[in-house]
């Protein structure tokens, strides 16, 4: 993966002014941390061979096998790709040879000294899936403690790829955690691990309880879901397992007074305010079987379009007009709106192009009347 890639996967933590804690307290997380790794085969990717690599350090003193992993000063000094190819190919086969002496690796702990380009180099070994088999227990735990915010933007990007890329399927689990007054990120990833969660937060208990951080689990991102032949669930709800009561209040409250439809219509060419203002008249006649009561007011201030009110007993109306070929209409209505929709259209030549609808009453209403009127719901059996 690139510097390139790095970038595209950045994500700010807001901790540019944050303060790098003392080298016990990154002890303390990276001893805690090591606990997610179930086994004593445990590989390490240390930085420059001149310069301490804390993790080793601390491993060494636990009842653990690590094997660390150094660059080259001429890798530090010149990541061309025949170098990088070469400490690879080098790497690769001195850790092939030491997984038969021994088991493979239930871990792999990535120094915060550690370089991109030992990250690279990490990343291309594995991309072999015969080497990753050869190399990787089938449980096993990555992580990477980074005191630098742009530091990190690599170390995200590869906890990624094992996600990703190597250990696709679950339990696979990628968790940022990050450490709040601090710049330091924890990135975890964790393959084979059913019972990852309780761990991470074990993890983290521990962590606060023996510094004086506070962890803050950014994310948490899981591989694919297996597929399980004849899968039987644990547990089959069904609707006793629901209190329905509260529910069953809120319907039987509801009183629909209405609906409220939103239409947009298409308009020919030669509509006019006066020819929208006559037809809605007769849709609001026609409406009302002829009753009197109905009120109708146009208004154009001198523009192109124009606004037209109506409203009679059970009706009220707003109708605009952007003075060409677009007409919207805002209906309360407590008869029947589709009616209203056909009857103005015809009178208008119009054409429906667009229709939202929508129950109106109290009672947190959320039905229109034709759900609610002499209808018992079906679910108030199991209240």
């Amino acid at each position: 993966f690139s510097h390139r890639e790095t970038k595209e996967h950045s994500n700010t933590t807001g901790n540019d002014a944050m303060n790098t804690p003392e080298q016990s307290v990154l002890d303390a997380i990276l001893k805690e941390t090591s606990s997610l790794i179930e086994g004593q085969s445990i590989l390490v990717l240390c930085g420059d061979p001149s310069s301490l690599c804390n993790s080793l350090k601390l491993l060494e003193k636990k009842n653990v096998e690590p094997t660390p992993v150094w660059a080259w000063p001429s890798l530090l000094r010149d990541p061309s790709q025949k170098i990088m190819k070469d400490f690879a190919k080098d790497t690769l086969a001195h850790l092939l040879e030491s997984v038969q002496e021994t088991k493979k690796f239930n871990g792999i702990v990535i120094d915060p000294k550690t370089s991109h380009v030992m990250g690279q180099v990490l990343h291309k070994m594995l991309s072999d899936i015969k080497s990753r088999r050869e190399l990787l227990a089938e449980r096993h735990v990555v992580f990477t403690l980074s005191t630098d915010p742009p530091d990190s933007l690599w170390r995200r990007v590869l906890l990624d790829r094992f996600r990703t890329d190597f250990a696709k399927y679950d339990p696979s689990y990628r968790a940022e955690i990050l450490f709040t007054d601090t710049s330091l990120e924890l990135g975890v990833f964790s393959s084979g691990d059913d019972g990852f969660f309780l761990g991470l937060v074990n993890v983290v208990e521990n962590i606060e309880s023996k510094t004086d951080l506070t962890a803050d689990i950014r994310s948490i991102k899981n591989g694919i879901n297996n597929y399980v032949a004849d899968f039987v669930p644990s547990k089959v709800a069904s609707h006793d397992d629901y209190d329905n009561s509260l529910a069953l209040n809120q319907w039987n409250s509801q009183r629909v007074l209405g609906e409220q439809s939103v239409i947009q219509y298409e308009a020919a060419e030669d509509l006019t305010t006066v020819l929208l203002e006559q037809a809605l008249n007769e849709t609001l006649s026609e409406m009302s079987d002829g009753n009197k009561g109905i009120d109708v007011e146009a208004y154009n201030t001198g523009g192109a379009g124009s606004v037209i009110v109506g409203d009679w007993t059970s009706e009220n109306v707003v109708v605009t007009w952007d003075g060409k070929r677009q007409v919207n209409v805002n209906l309360i209505s407590s008869s029947d709106p589709r009616r209203f929709e056909r009857l103005l259209m015809s009178a208008a030549q119009l054409r429906v192009t667009s229709r939202n609808e929508m129950p109106r009453g109290t009672g947190r209403v959320v039905n229109f009347p034709s759900d609610v009127e002499d209808t018992t719901p079906r679910w108030s059996l199991y209240v």
